[in-house]
């Protein structure tokens, strides 16, 4: 059995990368992203999505160490690298990969502005009514509503939601975080990157406004820092879902394992589950198709006619619980030339299970297991295993 890691490294490649993502789960890892994943497409490169490695954690040195350590032409030819508004990885990108181009991911963005939208909601509610929100008050009727695109609202609802804020917001703070949360999103929306970039400085400007709600104030600050990457989504409309769909097929993976302890485990899983490797390339390891020997009998798996078949739960059974007619339809099996390797795994499996019922007469015992073997094929796999088995039946004995 080769090595896994040997495996890993030749079926998950370092091939033609041009886009990079991460995501965070925890503080256990990071997900190099690269073109492969069946159904998924990478828009940058036209192929399909994979993950092509993890990392320890998602600290600065392990991220920026792994990058480092990789072939200078493939790091040349990276292009663009989405992340989810992360300090640290834009700090890898920088220092890594200056020559890249920093997208922040538009759902994070917009989660952001969502966030903030919430944040002026909850403490408009503790102001007016000096509780947190209940069933029946008018802003927690529409906590929901708010993180809605306009767009998508109907006549009914957006009369409600005026009618609420209305009830709820005296001095209108909740509704100027939910025109500030509609306006970024139209800013997603324009074709015209030109005009993109106008409306992103507009929309700076005013949340930085002097008479603005804090929340808002602070979400202005957080876009100005990241200007630049939220500008360049409108060179190449790249987002982070495909890696979010990677950390999808990873939490299914760990999920199924109940957890992992041993890190490098872990990675073999998921690389084998969630990075789809290319598995041609095992054939340099393995052999695709079986030497003509180990061709199947039937082409077939076991049917009822079959006389292997039949035999199937006899050959699990020990030798002492069978039958005459048991033993004697195993014999008249393996009397056939093309059974011939069942019946060395069968003797060699027997040999290995023998209980030892009486310890002080080891070789006397094993001597007369040895005796009741069905065919010669069973005695020669047997003697083979003679000294050894001697030595271990002693070992028991004491």
């Amino acid at each position: 059995m080769a090595d896994p890691s040997v495996i890993l490294r030749c079926v998950v490649s370092l091939k033609d990368v041009r886009v990079l993502g991460y995501f965070r789960d925890g503080p256990v890892q990071a997900i190099v992203i690269e073109q492969s994943l069946s159904g998924v497409v990478c828009p940058a490169c036209g192929g399909p999505a994979q993950i092509i490695d993890i990392v320890p954690s998602r600290t600065y040195v392990d991220v920026a160490t792994y990058l480092h350590a990789q072939p200078q032409a493939w790091k040349d030819h990276i292009r663009y690298a989405t992340l989810d508004m992360s300090p640290t990885y834009r700090a890898v990108y920088t220092v890594v990969l200056p020559k890249a181009t920093q997208i922040a991911d538009h759902f994070h963005v917009i989660m952001l502005a969502n966030r903030a939208l919430d944040e002026v909601r909850r403490r408009v509610q503790q102001e007016t009514l000096s509780h947190r929100g209940r069933k029946h008050d008018p802003l927690y009727r529409i906590r929901k509503t708010l993180t809605q695109a306009q767009e998508t609202l109907n006549q009914d609802t957006s009369e409600r939601l005026a009618h609420l804020l209305a009830l709820g917001d005296p001095n209108g703070e909740v509704a100027i975080a939910y025109r500030i949360k509609e306006q970024l999103r139209v800013f997603y929306r324009l074709n015209n990157s030109d005009q993109a970039y106008r409306e992103l400085d507009t929309l700076i400007d005013t949340c930085q406004a002097r008479p603005m709600p804090p929340e808002i104030k602070r979400l202005g600050r957080t876009l100005n820092q990241w200007r630049s990457q939220i500008m360049a989504y409108h060179k190449a409309h790249l987002t982070n879902s495909i890696t979010e769909t990677m950390n999808n097929l990873i939490k299914r993976t760990k999920r199924i394992g109940y957890g992992f302890t041993n890190f490098t485990n872990y990675r073999i899983r998921v690389l084998l589950y969630a990075g789809k490797p290319n598995w041609r390339i095992l054939n340099t390891i393995y052999p695709s198709t079986p030497p003509k020997s180990e061709e199947p009998l039937y082409g077939h798996c076991g049917r009822a006619n079959d006389s292997m078949f039949k035999v199937r739960k006899m050959l699990l059974a020990d030798l002492d619980l069978l039958t005459t007619k048991q033993r004697n339809r195993l014999e008249t099996l393996f009397t056939h030339d093309e059974y011939v390797e069942v019946e060395a795994t069968w003797a060699s499996t027997r040999i290995r299970s023998w209980p030892i019922v009486s310890p002080t007469e080891p070789r006397a015992y094993a001597s007369c297991k040895r005796s009741s073997a069905i065919s010669p094929v069973a005695r020669l796999a047997q003697s083979a295993r003679r000294a050894t088995l001697g030595r271990t039946l002693k070992k028991r004995a004491y």
